[in-house]
């Protein structure tokens, strides 16, 4: 589709069509801008500027999303401009959300937060997650602070996956599913690449707590030991500080059981992967156009990528979209964990420094050292 030049007062300015290129970037629980490229001679050229907007389809189901400019880049040899925009949803970081207790579901929660400081928003908030929930703001905070990126956020709290439909929030459950569609090498795979890391993988977590009389309280065992610790090439130990959990000291059997709360809503002990997989989505070609609803994917949806003797399940966590051509250019897999607007929510403080030394193996009950890594994907 050819993108669309809006003002700021809604009033449709045009056509972008001397666009020569377009392209929206969404990334689970992330980023979600675009940018497009317009030759300097082009008749609306003078008309788009940093502040309007363009309407433009993200992704093969999604309707057609507003994105706000913010930035441009000259090319005076090329004589062409690169505009780049950011999805409305950005402007949740103006609105501002007063200290209170909230309670209720995601979006109730959200609802009552948008008008908490001014009555009139452009914004709605839509969650199938029915839980209920308290959620206490001791400080004034930016309603995009309150999505996700710090402690306490409706992320932190109910957990789920963003979808942003212009002025809609929606919080979903699951925004994916789990398709039937298999990317395969020789079918429709033209490139795959994996990534292992290990840096942010645990063995142990050695929960405490110390308040500021130094009363200091552990287990008697001082560590947990992870489940999947014996697979691992290494031990490197989780220092879970507790002490702003409680009010008061707490007894071992209550810091065990924060412990434990802590260690099953994080994938501690699991080796991040990510895969870069380049296909040709066949849903998009006429052979394969009765078998679209089998074949279509996006963004959060879990899939099979099938390469030589390799076959595991991913999860999609970053489309590129070409929108003058309406396909996809590139999407990732990987390990599904936030990143929302580039920052890591975090539930508890960690301590910075990793210690990876004797000492700890020994308190571990020597487990030595492995020569192989064993991997059991999970997503």
């Amino acid at each position: 589709m050819i993108p669309i030049l809006i003002d700021t007062d809604n009033t449709i300015l045009g056509n972008i069509t001397d666009c020569t290129g377009c392209t929206a970037t969404e990334e689970r629980n992330g980023i979600y801008e675009a940018k497009f490229t317009v030759p300097m001679q082009s008749d609306i050229y003078s008309k788009i500027q940093t502040g309007r907007f363009i309407s433009a389809k993200p992704n093969d189901i999604s309707n057609n999303q507003k994105f706000r400019i913010y930035k441009r880049f000259d090319d005076k040899i090329a004589k062409t401009t690169t505009f780049y925009c950011e999805h409305i949803r950005y402007k949740l970081a103006g609105i501002p959300i007063a200290p209170d207790i909230y309670s209720g579901t995601p979006a109730s929660i959200l609802s009552d937060m948008l008008v908490s400081v001014n009555a009139n928003t452009e914004f709605s908030a839509w969650s199938n997650i029915s839980t209920v929930k308290d959620i206490t703001m001791e400080i004034p905070s930016s309603a995009s602070a309150m999505l996700a990126g710090q402690k306490g956020s409706l992320l932190d709290t109910f957990g789920g996956e963003f979808e942003f439909d212009n002025y809609t929030v929606k919080l979903h459950q699951n925004r994916g599913q789990e398709k039937k569609t298999e990317i395969r090498y020789r079918k429709n795979l033209t490139g795959f690449t994996c990534t292992e890391d290990t840096t942010n993988t645990y063995t142990h977590v050695y929960p405490f707590y110390r308040n500021e009389d130094s009363v200091y309280v552990q287990l008697d065992n001082k560590i947990i030991t992870l489940a999947n610790a014996s697979n691992l090439p290494f031990v490197r130990c989780y220092f879970l500080d507790l002490s702003a959990e409680f009010d008061t000291p707490p007894t071992k059997a209550q810091l065990q059981a924060k412990a434990n709360v802590f260690i099953n809503a994080n994938d501690l002990d699991t080796v991040s992967r990510h895969y870069e997989v380049s296909f040709v989505p066949l849903w998009q070609t006429e052979e394969y156009k009765n078998l679209a609803v089998l074949e279509r994917c996006s963004l959060c949806d879990t899939v099979t990528v099938i390469h030589e003797k390799k076959k595991v399940k991913a999860k999609i966590i970053r489309t590129v979209y070409d929108v003058l051509n309406e396909r996809y250019i590139s999407i990732e897999m990987g390990n599904a964990k936030s990143n929302f607007a580039q920052t890591v929510t975090q539930q508890l403080k960690q301590v910075d420094d990793i210690l990876e030394c004797k000492n700890i193996e020994q308190a571990c009950g020597g487990i030595g050292f492995y020569n192989s890594l064993i991997i059991q994907h999970q997503i």
